[in-house]
């Protein structure tokens, strides 16, 4: 087997901005990654769907690869269609089924929930439909952004509860704001990486860098609609609103420059930060509901993403 080309295949630097994503929503919402055994099964179905998403990206796009980047994995015969397809679906079907055992799991303190079963469902239907249909259409960075909040639901999924949390469908509204703040960051940072490959019109790049800094406000602001029984670690809510806004500045910052030079490196360079902040944006919720250390331990998984995004492609 050429691991090598696996690696490049499920864009293996990418795996940790997903799972700062999940394990941060756990934590954000458990105040730790306990119960230990659904925090791990939880984190391994995110990764699982996740690697099928990007293996099912490829083996949708194979004719397009054939003419246009024959270089590819795929196309240049390193991994065989066959082999991809089947990969794809199977780990697309073990991600559904450890998403659902998450849920039930032994957790002293927590009830049974097929909260993770669901949302496990609905993200395998987002990475399919993302993928298949929607990729090319202007669908396509609203299927991307679903994906990632379904993503960060599912991290907050087995620890919910049997429902009566308040909230929408079971999940507080603090969660929904963090979720749909970080799809909705994700939908700009894939409005902009459509034209990495060529020149990208500044009207581009301007609609992206608007939508990425509309999913900041709304991180920012999730925190502060927290029911009034909710507790944060320090720094609390303001201190995460600050450096939210913050990572916020360098991003945009970024994207400002990007502005003057549409050019595929600068574009190109300019998604790989976005994609990068996704994994601190994820430590600042795992430390407002854990504490410094988990906090901590999610940021030090910009480590390994920058070393390895140096040398395969994020995207």
């Amino acid at each position: 087997m050429d691991l090598s080309a696996w690696v490049r295949l499920v864009r293996l630097p990418t795996v940790f901005t997903l799972i700062a994503n999940v394990a941060g929503a756990y934590i954000f919402v458990a105040a730790g990654p306990w119960p230990l055994p659904r925090f791990a099964a939880v984190v391994v179905a995110g990764v699982l769907l996740y690697w099928s998403g990007m293996i099912f990206n490829d083996v949708m796009d194979i004719e397009v690869d054939r003419r246009e980047r024959s270089g590819r994995v795929l196309p240049s015969g390193r991994i065989s269609l066959g082999s991809a397809r089947r990969a794809a679906v199977g780990l697309m079907l073990l991600g559904i089924v450890v998403g659902g055992l998450s849920g039930y799991l032994p957790a002293p303190g927590s009830t049974a929930t097929p909260y993770p079963g669901i949302i496990s469902l609905l993200l395998a239907l987002a990475i399919l439909l993302y993928d298949g249909p929607l990729k090319e259409t202007v669908w396509g960075p609203v299927a991307m952004g679903a994906c990632r909040v379904l993503s960060f639901l599912l991290g907050a999924s087995p620890v919910i509860g049997d429902g009566a949390a308040s909230g929408v469908f079971g999940f507080p509204i603090h969660v929904w704001g963090a979720a749909v703040g970080y799809g909705v960051f994700v939908m700009g940072i894939t409005i902009i990486a459509r034209g990495e490959t060529g020149e990208t019109p500044r009207s581009i790049v301007a609609g992206g860098l608007a939508v990425m800094a509309a999913g900041l406000l709304l991180m920012g602001l999730a925190p502060f609609v927290a029911p009034p029984e909710t507790v944060f670690s320090p720094p609390g809510a303001s201190g995460a609103a600050v450096f939210i806004g913050l990572l916020s500045g360098g991003v945009l910052v970024r994207g400002w420059r990007t502005l003057g030079d549409g050019g595929a490196p600068r574009v190109q360079g300019l998604v790989r930060v976005g994609l990068l902040t996704l994994i601190p944006l994820a430590a600042t919720f795992a430390t407002l509901g854990g504490g410094r250390v988990a906090g901590l331990v999610l940021f030090s998984l910009l480590v390994p993403a920058i070393v390895l995004s140096s040398r395969i492609r994020m995207t």
